[in-house]
């Protein structure tokens, strides 16, 4: 499965559940900034919100017909930046999907959007920096418990 062509496309209810049991996972725990486990109608109220909100886009990546991750982007309307996060399957790490699976989607988002991306990462999470810097994230701010990247935004005009 390692190799194989990521298909992007967006959240819909069929996600919910693999989506639930990827953030509870400990290793998505141990990265996200709110570390406790979620509880499912809370998980299910996000979930059911989040693909009504005209304000956040949620991907989901398949490769082979299995899902791979999820990336979503949160639009601040206030000053039109974008928060953007990943979560990959915990069966699909290790694979090198990351990198792909966020350069596609950061392209998708940018054909219609026109914003500056931020991803905000916990200094030990590794592979997430890594994979934000490795598709044009730059570092902007850090602390010890957060560094903040962005990558403008780079759509080609006709």
């Amino acid at each position: 499965m390692c190799d194989k062509k990521i298909k992007i496309r967006p959240a819909s209810n069929i996600d919910r559940d693999e989506i639930y049991a990827w953030r509870n996972d400990p290793v998505s725990r141990s990265m996200s900034f709110n570390n406790s486990i979620v509880l499912y109608e809370e998980h299910r109220n996000w979930f059911e919100n989040s693909l009504i909100n005209v304000n956040r886009k949620l991907y989901i990546g398949e490769v082979a017909g299995s899902k791979i991750g999820i990336c979503r982007f949160d639009l601040n309307a206030t000053d039109s930046s974008v928060e953007v996060s990943i979560n990959m399957n915990p069966t699909s790490r290790g694979c090198g999907f990351g990198k792909k699976f966020l350069a596609s989607c950061v392209e998708l988002y940018l054909k219609d959007n026109q914003h500056n991306l931020l991803a905000k990462i916990k200094p030990d999470n590794i592979a997430s920096l890594k994979i934000f810097k490795s598709v044009g994230f730059k570092p902007i701010s850090s602390n010890a418990d957060m560094i903040t990247l962005r990558k403008s935004e780079q759509r080609k005009r006709k």
